[in-house]
């Protein structure tokens, strides 16, 4: 059996990849909150799945943190395990590499060709740790995987975006469509199988992942309404309302919950990273 290090104890999908993928890997958590790491033993590991980071933390707006946690640090791990034997290093990266927010507009698509443009200090040093994990890669040619999520969800899951579409589908009887938005999202259980793929075939290169089928936000709640047996309607007029609404206060809650912020169809399957054109390293 393959035997996977995952870096980052106790994380949310750290769990949910050992309740669901148990019976295929024996796992190990390893705590990156310490120096502890430095003085590990990687070598009875196959793969590493790195998943610790700062994320979306608005009281840390410290460049040197960042970069030291989620740059300096995965490259530096993957680093000494690959030097002790480690075939494969997972890495869990962001769609937030491309700098992009939901849109209203249209300007929301992501595809093989979209330009990298970071806007925060999480996406810049995510970004980052990927160009220089690719150099590491070729420098000590091992299997390397990165993973860019979209918006992830699920039990538990301490995001708020599934949690906002939950209250509309509770709360809200008669919803505003403004419109039928595109919006990639994928459940943690779906992301787990993929990253156990990812691990039972060795497979190099990016993933980005998303749920199959439905992308509207609006046909999410609908079905969310259905599941959990709430009256629920959605209203083009009212729909209208709000758009004219958003007009004169453009409240980013409206633009989050309609707005289009996907993955297209040229990043439907892994795409080798020799075919990546990765910019140079990013400024903080």
């Amino acid at each position: 059996m393959i035997n996977v290090l995952l870096c980052g104890k106790n994380s949310f999908v750290g769990r949910v990849l050992m309740k669901n993928l148990s019976d295929q890997f024996n796992f190990t958590e390893l705590d990156m909150r310490t120096s502890e790491w430095k003085e590990f033993d990687f070598t009875p590991f196959n793969t590493i799945v790195y998943l610790a980071a700062i994320v979306h933390r608005p009281d840390v707006q410290d460049s040197l943190i960042y970069k030291k946690v989620n740059e300096d640090l995965p490259v530096n791990v993957a680093e000494a395990a690959v030097k002790q034997g480690v075939q494969q290093f997972v890495f869990f990266s962001t769609m937030g590499v491309y700098g992009l927010s939901p849109s209203l507009t249209g300007k929301g698509r992501v595809s093989i060709d979209t330009l990298y443009k970071p806007v925060n200090l999480y996406g810049k040093s995510k970004l980052n740790a990927e160009i220089r994990l690719v150099n590491l890669q070729k420098k000590h040619n091992f299997v390397l995987s990165i993973v860019r999520p979209p918006n992830v969800y699920g039990e538990n899951c301490p995001g708020n975006y599934h949690r906002y579409m939950k209250l509309c589908a509770k709360y809200l009887s008669l919803f505003p469509l403004l419109r039928h938005n595109q919006f990639s999202m994928i459940h943690v259980d779906n992301l787990s199988y993929v990253v156990g793929k990812l691990i039972s075939e060795r497979s190099s290169g990016l993933v980005c992942p998303q749920d199959e089928g439905v992308k509207s936000n609006a046909l999410r709640i609908e079905q969310l309404a259905k599941e959990n047996k709430r009256v629920h309607y959605q209203s083009i007029l009212l729909g209208k309302i709000l758009y004219a609404f958003y007009k004169m206060f453009p409240l980013r809650q409206i633009t989050n919950l309609f707005g289009d912020m996907y993955y297209d169809d040229s990043l439907n399957d892994i795409i080798p990273l020799t075919k990546i054109k990765f910019p140079s390293l990013t400024k903080y």
